[in-house]
Formats: C-alpha cells, sequence, structure tokens
C-alpha cells in the first residue's frame, strides 16, 4: 500500500506532516505491515524528515519530479 502526503508550501515539510500520515495511515483497516509511505514538498524537509528516510518513506521535492 502505497500513502502519500503532498504539500505546496514556501516552508520545508516538517514532523508534524509526516506524524498526520502516520496517524491516518494507522486508521485505515487491513494495513499490510509493508507499507509506503511518501511525502511530496515544494521546498524541501526539515532535517529531522530527511533524517527519517528509509526504504518504505520516500521524499520528493519539485526537483525530483521536474528535473
Amino acid at each position: 500500500m502505497l500513502a502519500a502526503e503532498v504539500k505546496w508550501t514556501s516552508e520545508p515539510v516538517g514532523l508534524a506532516v509526516l506524524h498526520t500520515l502516520e496517524r491516518r495511515v494507522a486508521l485505515l483497516p487491513r494495513v499490510v505491515p509493508d507499507r509506503q509511505l511518501a511525502l511530496f514538498a515544494k521546498t524541501g524537509f526539515t532535517a529531522d524528515v530527511q533524517a527519517r528516510r528509509t526504504p518504505s518513506l520516500a521524499l520528493y521535492t519539485l526537483d525530483d519530479l521536474l528535473p
């Protein structure tokens, strides 16, 4: 399962956005343990969010989408 959040703001995306996505996914019935999370952000991510990047958490910026 893939769950994603997109933020189009001038500020870097922080942990609050990631925690909100994780809470929303936890509310879904029958969530498989090998879920994939993705965050998309116009201006990037805070250092805290970048430090949590794993194979199950993908982070994408505008530069990643429009080379």
